[in-house]
């Protein structure tokens, strides 16, 4: 310390300083006082700069040098940091764009001076694509610009449009920093532009079930991978394309694609197809189509289209049609025909529709329906056949058409009328020993022949009776006759019958229905025998019997019986006579009818009793006298027989009133062979008369009222 105040001066030793020493430079040193001090102030300038260091000297003031005992150091230096802020280094522009061959600048822009040099260095993305003049730039004192030559290399190699960027690196410890934009992107243009693509060939030719390889050529070297496409004129199931879209590689290792036909098993002409090549990414080359831009494939067809009926036999109803179906078995992709002839059988060209008949596939089809009609005839027919077969008709030299299994086919036309035969008559009388002929008759005309059997049942007559045939064939009449014939066996006897029936021996194929059968009787030839009463009036006297006796003629060696029966008149039976119903023989037995006694005064009374011949007995026959009449007289008014045919007086007699005897008998009425007379009774039968000697005196007994008595 001093012991009075004295004052110094500081100087700058060097030129040109950025501060400046405030007080006038100087710093005074109180009294007693061992610091003093001077204010500097540095100056901003705005210029990037590293530390500066400047040297300060003391100068010694009068004040101070009057003290003598004040030193000077002038070692002391001064610092001033650069408080400025980095350096800002950036392209002028984000994008730029060069040709092939060509150069460009590149301007760097740095933001503020630098009070020194610094060097960045400007790094290509790709190299070999670029070449940059120079690499690193230097940016000079005081100096915020500074360019790079940017030259793109012409390879000869026709490529997309590449982008090479360019990014900073500084290469200075000044403080520089590298600002926005960071990079540039520099869009290298391809200078030849005459690339084009194009199919190798204008025509193709593939078999089905075939592939084959498509090559896409290019007019020269490419550098990059591009896309192109393969557009289909016309889509189709007949084929299909492999490795499309074609990446066109630079090797050529990939630039094709494969075209497939597939088999499709339809018979079919040669397709073609057009394809057309489409550029989908150029890959940034500008790329054109090429003269072969189109190219035609032709897919040549390989299969065989075979075709045959569906069944083998058809059958149908008279006046019917028949549905024929020939099948495929693959499709065709045009229409063609076959046709099915028709070869007469059984079944002639008038049975049905001869055609022609053709089985028309449409494309993609594989069925073909055809009809054939059939003739409703007016006759009845037997079942009748004709063939079919398949005939290839061409009608594309293009299709390939087979014949297949079964290529033949038969149809049966089935006539469902029937033919109704019969006998013209059901029953038919023969005499004994001859012969008839019978007719069998069809109802319809027919086709064909068929025969019919007889089959004979017997009855009364056996095979000894008659001769017949066992069969009969038509042959187309509709009318046969059957012979029969009988045997005369000189034999009386009844009526003898058989029944005659149709069977189907052989039918011809006719749907045959048989009628009734034939019923024949066989009558007789011999005499008949003839049975009569031999009387038609027969008198009884109440209480006796009578007997009635029968007239035979003819040949009686024959048994045989007949039928009595009593019928009530005015006498009833049970009450005046036994009812009687017999079956006698007539040749040696008579009938005998009892009367009965009742004890009653009473009138004439009368029953009847028929003869009836069995009708099994046909060697029978009936006399003049089959009813005869029986009257039964009271024996009270009868008191005497005067003949058989009276019947036996009774063992009871009744004694006759007075008057009874007196009355006068003067009938002539004949009952049977006898007539009774006032005579019979006065002369004949006096010894029977009782012992009153009366005398009987007949009285006339009206036929309209026989049984009153006056």
């Amino acid at each position: 310390a001093a012991s009075e105040a004295y004052t110094i001066r500081v100087t700058q030793l060097d030129g040109e300083s950025d501060f400046a020493i405030l007080n006038e430079s100087e710093a005074t040193f109180p009294a007693g006082s061992t610091s003093a001090s001077i204010f500097i102030k540095a100056f901003e300038d705005n210029i990037k700069e590293r530390i500066e260091t400047y040297f300060l000297n003391i100068e010694l003031t009068p004040s101070a040098s009057s003290l003598g005992a004040v030193t000077v150091n002038i070692s002391a230096t001064l610092a001033i940091d650069d408080n400025t802020e980095d350096i800002l280094v950036n392209f002028e522009g984000p994008i730029y764009t060069v040709v092939e061959g060509e150069s460009i600048e590149v301007k760097l822009i740095a933001d503020k001076n630098s009070s020194e040099s610094f060097k960045v260095e400007v790094i290509a993305s790709q190299l070999g694509d670029v070449d940059l003049t120079p690499e690193i730039v230097n940016f000079s004192i005081f100096t915020t610009e500074a360019v790079v030559k940017l030259t793109a290399i012409d390879d000869g190699v026709l490529e997309p449009s590449e982008t090479v960027t360019l990014s900073l690196n500084i290469l200075t410890d000044l403080g520089v920093k590298i600002g926005i934009p960071d990079t540039a992107n520099v869009t290298i243009l391809e200078a030849f532009t005459g690339l084009s693509v194009e199919f190798e060939e204008s025509v193709y030719s593939v078999a089905e079930n075939n592939c084959i390889t498509i090559n896409i050529n290019t007019s020269s070297g490419f550098a990059v991978p591009f896309s192109v496409n393969i557009i289909e004129t016309s889509v189709s199931m007949d084929y299909f394309l492999q490795g499309v879209p074609v990446t066109m590689s630079p090797d050529g290792s990939s630039n094709n694609f494969t075209f497939c036909a597939r088999q499709d098993d339809i018979k079919e002409v040669n397709e073609m197809f057009i394809l057309e090549l489409e550029v989908v990414d150029d890959g940034g080359l500008n790329i054109s189509l090429g003269g072969i831009m189109l190219t035609e494939v032709t897919v040549v067809d390989v299969s065989v289209v075979t075709v045959n009926f569906n069944e083998s036999d058809y059958s149908v109803s008279e006046g019917g049609t028949i549905v024929v179906h020939v099948v495929a078995d693959g499709p065709s992709a045009e229409d063609y025909d076959v046709s099915i002839v028709l070869t007469p059988g059984s079944a002639g060209s008038d049975d049905y529709d001869e055609g022609p008949h053709i089985a028309s596939f449409v494309a993609g089809s594989m069925l073909a329906t055809v009809t054939i009609e059939t003739t409703d005839s007016d006759c009845v027919e037997p079942l009748e056949s004709f063939e079919l077969s398949l005939e290839e008709t061409t009608s594309s030299e293009l299709l390939d058409i087979a014949i297949g299994t079964p290529s033949n086919a038969s149809a049966t036309i089935t006539d469902e009328s029937e033919l109704t035969v019969h006998f013209e008559v059901t029953s038919k009388n023969i005499t004994e020993g001859e012969s008839m002929s019978v007719d069998v008759v069809a109802d319809d005309c027919y086709k064909g022949t068929f025969s019919l059997g007889i089959t004979v049942n017997e009855g009364k007559a056996t095979s000894d009776d008659y001769t017949i045939g066992r069969s009969i064939t038509f042959n187309g009449a509709v009318r046969q006759s059957l012979t029969i014939s009988t045997t005369d066996d000189n034999m009386v006897e009844e009526m003898e019958d058989f029944s005659v029936e149709l069977s189907r021996d052989d039918n011809g194929g006719l749907n045959l229905q048989l009628g009734e059968s034939l019923n024949v009787t066989i009558i007789d030839n011999d005499e008949r025998i003839t049975v009569s009463f031999a009387r038609d009036l027969y008198t009884v006297v109440e209480g006796f019997d009578v007997e009635i006796t029968f007239s035979l003629s003819g040949d009686t060696s024959q048994s045989f019986f007949v039928l009595v029966e009593t019928q009530n008149g005015t006498a009833f039976s049970g009450v005046d006579f036994d009812d009687t119903f017999l079956q006698v023989d007539p040749r040696v037995e008579s009938v005998v009818i009892s009367t009965t006694m009742d004890g009653i005064l009473e009138d004439e009374e009368c029953f009847q009793a028929t003869l009836t011949i069995p009708m099994n007995l046909s060697f029978v026959a009936p006399g003049p006298i089959t009813e005869t009449t029986i009257c039964i007289r009271d024996k009270t008014v009868i008191g005497t027989t005067t003949s058989d045919n009276l019947g036996t007086l009774s063992s009871s007699f009744v004694q006759p009133t007075s008057s009874e005897l007196s009355q006068e008998i003067t009938s002539s009425e004949s009952y049977g062979s006898s007539v009774v007379t006032t005579s019979d009774v006065q002369s004949s039968e006096s010894s029977s008369i009782p012992s009153s000697s009366a005398v009987l005196t007949p009285s006339p007994l009206p036929r309209t009222c026989p049984n009153t008595f006056i």
